[in-house]
């Protein structure tokens, strides 16, 4: 079991990191908030891990004030609402350490589900690689995915699937490692030798090859089981469109976790709603339920939208919105007695990778929706 005094130090270093980015002289938008957003990402998880899902979910839902042409400012003002989240939360667990000493979860964390990367997947991905761009830049994209093996000898092709072949045998998550490898290949629209070429056909090459075997690339770097990416894909544009950076902690998480940590990723699913609908309250300025949960969040969104059941003449529509009135009931039930936001009971049954991908749909799904909705209606 995780010791109180433990996770207070691990509090501590983690506010001065926080603080350390806030206070980064860096003229720089995008690099700056891409810190900021992986560094509350690592935070969320590592509150969820250590059974606080209830206060990873305060802590990327903290609300700040946001304005206009004012990046830097919306970026302090962001960091500290977070900040003083976990200060509160530090404090109390300092002065209250038997309430909490039973809530916290196991030391151990669940073993991953290590997938390897197929060796005809690692032959074609090697092949392109080779095919467009050098070796030092190849060097570059082994070192990003922190593959950490002395660079092997030969050609561009040989040194790659050796590369690959190490990742296989010594990386706990071989799949993560390919994503980072191919993202600038799957990403970016240039090429190692001419920033014309179209790498379509390559792109195309290493997606085929990678559905041949149940997988797919989802952008980020993501390397997934094939049938989780269409919704996936839509919801991550719209959340990329809007800057939602509450969202695409939940999202990562989700990706992070639907193998090795099916609850975390549950409580992520249950978590990015919840995040999606008390962004909606503030963006268009109505009352905050005095409990911030997914249902009573869900009430608000359905009543400003107009999605009530009850509202509706079409009888295929009631029962489509009754669905989604379903999705929110079922998530929050399932992550109250599942998932790793309220620690992990006795358990009635014990939850699978298939189950998590289950309400990471749902999820998807529905924030959709709900964006799509928000869109059309103040276009």
């Amino acid at each position: 079991m995780a010791k109180v005094d433990v996770v207070v130090q691990e509090l501590d270093q983690l506010q001065k990191e926080l603080t350390d980015l806030v206070n980064t002289p860096s003229p720089d938008e995008g690099l700056l908030t891409a810190r900021f957003n992986r560094l509350s990402s690592r935070i969320h998880i590592n509150l969820s891990e250590w059974g606080l899902g209830q206060d990873a979910n305060v802590f990327s839902g903290a609300s700040y004030q946001n304005k206009v042409d004012d990046w830097r400012g919306n970026l302090n003002r962001h960091a500290k609402a977070r900040g003083e989240i976990l200060k509160a939360l530090r404090d109390d667990m300092k002065a209250h350490p038997d309430h909490y000493e039973p809530r916290l979860a196991p030391d151990k964390s669940p073993t991953p589900v290590r997938k390897k990367i197929p060796l005809p997947v690692i032959a074609i991905v090697s092949d392109v690689l080779a095919t467009r761009y050098s070796h030092s830049r190849i060097d570059h994209f082994m070192e990003a995915a922190n593959i950490e093996c002395d660079p092997p000898g030969g050609n561009k092709a040989d040194k790659t699937r050796a590369w690959l072949r190490w990742a296989n045998d010594h990386k706990d998550d071989p799949l993560a490692t390919l994503g980072k490898v191919i993202t600038e290949l799957m990403e970016v629209n240039t090429s190692g030798y001419a920033s014309d070429a179209d790498l379509d056909p390559e792109r195309a090459k290493v997606s085929k090859v990678l559905d041949d075997h149940g997988l797919s690339y989802l952008k980020g770097g993501y390397i997934v089981a094939s049938g989780t990416t269409a919704v996936g894909k839509s919801l991550q544009d719209i959340i990329n469109a809007r800057d939602l950076s509450g969202l695409q902690t939940e999202f990562d998480r989700i990706y992070a976790n639907v193998d090795s940590d099916p609850p975390s990723a549950v409580t992520a699913s249950c978590a990015l709603l919840e995040s999606l609908f008390k962004t909606y309250i503030e963006g268009e300025k109505l009352s905050m339920p005095a409990e911030q949960s997914i249902k009573p969040l869900w009430k608000v969104i359905r009543a400003d939208l107009k999605l009530d059941p009850a509202g509706l003449k079409d009888e295929d529509l009631r029962t489509v919105l009754t669905g989604l009135a379903a999705v929110v009931e079922g998530l929050g039930a399932l992550r109250t007695h599942q998932g790793s936001a309220h620690g992990r009971g006795k358990p009635t049954y014990k939850l699978k990778p298939r189950h998590a991908r289950l309400a990471a749909h749902a999820a998807f799904t529905l924030a959709s929706f709900v964006l799509e909705a928000w869109s059309e209606r103040n276009a």
